[in-house]
This record gives C-alpha cells, structure tokens and sequence, in this order.
C-alpha cells in the first residue's frame, strides 16, 4: 500500500477498510522465522487479538520518505521511517485485479468493526501445537508425502545489508489432511530464545512446522482492492544501500520479489472457472453475484474515470451542495456557471452591501409598520424557479474573496441555512456557486472566513489547450484562432 491509503494525504484518501480495521497489522509465525522484528509486548497488539496471534511488527509501505528511504508503519500503526536496505521489515501484500475480485467477492464474510473479508490462496503462517511438532518431526523422518508445492524465501541473515537476495525453497509436505512446510529458523533474535503463537519457544537454526491455511484480505470495496489482513513474511530487503530510493516500486527488489516468487506461492491452490465453460445456471448465478459485488463496490453507479471540471460541478449542483471555484483571474470561473444556467442570477460580492445581500426594511407611515422588503437578487430568483420547477437555477456569489468579512458573514448565513436575512428561504430548486481568486492568485483577496470555506465543495480551475480547444470547437470560435491556439499548444 501507499502511505496515503493507509493514512490520507492530500494526493490520496485513505482506504476505508484501513480506517475501519485501523493502520496496524498482525504478523504471522512465519514472519518471525524469516528475521521480522516482532513487538512482544502485547499491548501493542491489534484491536481484535489479544493473543499471541495479535502481537504487530512494522511493515514497508511503496511509498518513500522524500530522503532517499522508505516510508514505514511503524508497530503501533503510526508512521515510520526504515532503511532501504534492511531485512526486518513486514511484506503485507495487497491485490488488485478485477478478475479475482469479482469471482472471490461474493464469498466474503463479516469481519472486524464493520470490515468485510475474504480467503483467496494460501500460504505457510502460523506454527502447529508442541505436540503435532512432534509427530511431524517424527513422520518427517520416516518419509512424509509431498504436495508437489514449495515456497521461496531469502535465505540471507536479517542484518545482512550487502549481501542480495539468495532463495531457500521450503517443500510442502502433507499430513492427515492438512499441509505443512518444515522451515529452519532465520530470525532477527541472534542466540536469544523468542516464542510463537503456539507458546514454544526457539532460537535460530530450530526446525519448526508452520501449517499452511487460506490468506485472509480485507476487502476495499470503493477501490477494488484486497490488503492482506496480516503481514505474510519477513527477510526481503526492500532495496541495496547502492540505490536511493524515489518511490518507483517497479524497480526495487522487493517488486521483484513479489512478482516472481510470492504471487506464485500464494495462487498454487487458486483456481478459477472461466465463463465459457459454466453451465447456464452457474453463469445466471456469477453474473448476479458479479453485479452484487459490483453494487458493493459502487452503490451509487459512479463513473470514476477522468472527469471535466464541469461535470464535477454539475454533480456538486444536482446533490444540492454549494460549490467554490478557484482560480486566478480569466480562468473562466464565471463561463462555466453561464454554460451551466446561462441566466443565472449573478452577485458580486465585491460591491455588494448588507441591503443588496439581505434586503431592507421600510416604515409604512399608513400602518406604522416596519415591512421587510426582498433583495432584488432574491425576487429575480424565486421568479425564475417557480417559473421553471423542473430545472436547477443557479445562484453565484462571483468575487467572493474579495468580499469584506461582513459581507463574507452575510453570505455564510445564505449559505449555510439557504435563508435570507433569517426571514426568507431560498427555493428549493435554487443552487449556490461561489467563485474568487486566491490570495496567491490576487493582491485584492482576503482570507476566505474558514466556517464558510468548510460549507462548499472547492473545486480548482485551470485551464488547459486542450479543454479550451474541446470548448472552442463547440462554441464557434473563429476556424484562424483555433488552429492558432492548436498549433501553438497553449504555448505564447
């Protein structure tokens, strides 16, 4: 994973799987006995495993630390920082395919706070009981049965930060039904003794038999994407000290890694039934399962691919929220409002004052009354919304930036509870757009108040050759200034 899917930044949100089942992973035996640091005080354990099952290690993330490293969770899931070169670290692997999405998802189960996960593959984690050691030990010795499987690790010592990745190949072995592999320990303790799940102690070069069973994953269902629920193994040195790291993952030996031994280790056991070799009902029944996934995924039909500017706003408008365009002046910010609702009803906060924003109240000398009388703004709107219901109308707050904070006050009210002067709401048809230039952007900008920043969906315009030219051609500019703008490439 990245470190923005793991905890958000602002290039990426962070998955929702890990804000539910939090940053934190568990670490499997074998981790331990491939050279992972392990954090034996158990209060560091996961949320929903007090046991020795639950104790956490740090693990890598793709992502690196702007210093030539690599960006790390640390065992208390917060963020870390770990030498390239170091052999300790977790590999907590992640997949992303559609094909095994769609065919694995509809087996999911509930899992921890709300997660939903699922078994794909399997893999060699965690140590069978003292007493099974013993009898595999003993039927090792006379001769066991192999699965014609194996599994590849680094046979390198943990703190061996020169040397590259040599494999060690573990055969897997069959016994009464269940599968195991009989792996020599290479861990990060020296000659200290360190306990597994099944409460034995060892140290290093002690044989023990981990079983083999199904990998759980963490099922993200806005992205497509499964994260193994527990770090898997230890021992890969995620890149030499020769080589900074940048963040291109493709190039490291921990991708090499992944993409040559451990995807393979994983999928021996997986299979998968193409369509066209289902039967009428089985393919009635992965279609139905395929678009229940799919629904889970994306309940609302979205489109997630590369959107405009415009529609961004026109979706904003059409849930009801109030939109913010940013932008330096001619960017185009009010032409595309106008493309929107061309007789939308315009305000410019700039020159605006508190009775054109609110409206005003006048004495009637007949009845000795004070009468609140509409902004003009507001009466042009209710005209044009009750003469067309069926339709959105727009109302644009255009140099709101520029605005005094009084002014910026007033506008937060309208927004904030689509009411005028606490009398009149506005009708419900009726959408607010913001637009203004950044302070950056503009020596005549004020600081935007921030409880009125936090009430729109901010949406940043720059306008590209290309859009423009997608514009030009649909609004009949002149054929000698297009071909300009095109051969130049917005270049001056």
């Amino acid at each position: 994973m990245s470190e923005g899917q793991i905890w958000g930044n602002d290039k990426e949100s962070q998955l929702e799987v890990i804000r539910k089942y939090g940053t934190k992973a568990a670490i499997t035996d074998l981790c331990v006995l491939t050279g992972s640091y392990l954090c034996e005080d158990t209060d560091y354990n996961i949320d929903e495993d007090s046991s020795l099952k639950g104790r956490t290690s740090w693990f890598w993330t793709r992502s690196d630390d702007n210093d030539d490293d690599v960006r790390a969770v640390y065992k208390d899931g917060s963020r870390d920082v770990e030498f390239r070169y170091e052999r300790f670290g977790v590999v907590r692997p992640v997949l992303q395919s559609s094909v095994i999405f769609s065919q694995i998802s509809p087996n999911r189960v509930r899992g921890y706070n709300g997660t939903e996960e699922v078994e794909y593959g399997e893999y060699p984690q965690y140590a069978a009981d003292s007493r099974m050691q013993s009898i595999l030990e003993s039927e090792y010795n006379r001769g066991m049965n192999k699965t014609g499987r194996s599994y590849t690790f680094d046979s390198v010592k943990y703190d061996d930060y020169d040397t590259g990745f040599k494999p060690v190949t573990y055969e897997e072995y069959e016994y009464q039904g269940k599968r195991y592999i009989r792996i020599r320990a290479n861990s990060d303790f020296g000659g200290n003794k360190f306990k597994l799940s099944n409460g034995v102690e060892y140290r290093d070069g002690d044989c023990v038999w981990l079983e083999v069973s199904p990998v759980k994953w963490l099922i993200d269902d806005r992205t497509g994407i499964l994260v193994s629920k527990l770090g898997l193994v230890s021992g890969i040195r995620f890149l030499d000290r020769n080589h900074n790291y940048k963040g291109d993952f493709s190039r490291t030996e921990m991708k090499e890694y992944l993409d040559r031994y451990m995807i393979r280790d994983l999928t021996q056991t997986a299979t998968f039934t193409h369509v066209q070799d289902m039967s009428p009902e089985e393919k009635t029944q992965f279609e139905e399962e395929r678009k229940q996934a799919e629904k889970r995924r994306n309940p609302y039909g979205l489109k997630f691919g590369q959107v405009s500017e415009e529609e961004i706003i026109k979706g904003a408008i059409e849930s009801g929220v109030a939109v913010f365009l940013h932008g330096p002046s001619s960017e185009g910010k009010s032409a595309r409002v106008k493309q929107i609702d061309p007789d939308c009803v315009i305000i410019y906060l700039r020159n605006a004052t508190p009775e054109s924003l609110n409206g005003k109240s006048v004495y009637n000398q007949a009845t000795g009354e004070m009468i609140d009388v509409k902004p003009s703004w507001l009466k042009k709107l209710e005209e044009k919304c009750e003469k067309e219901p069926d339709r959105f109308h727009i109302v644009f707050l255009d140099e709101i930036t520029n605005a005094l904070p009084s002014i910026q006050g007033i506008a937060f009210n309208i927004v904030l509870d689509r009411e005028v002067n606490g009398i009149w709401k506005l009708p419900d048809n009726a959408r607010i757009v913001a637009a203004g230039n950044d302070m950056k952007d503009s020596l005549a900008a004020n600081q935007l108040a921030e409880p009125l920043f936090n009430r729109f969906a901010h949406v940043y315009i720059k306008t590209t050759a290309e859009s423009w030219l997608k514009w030009a051609s649909e609004h009949n500019i002149h054929p000698a200034i297009y071909s300009y703008i095109a051969y130049k490439k917005g270049e001056t």
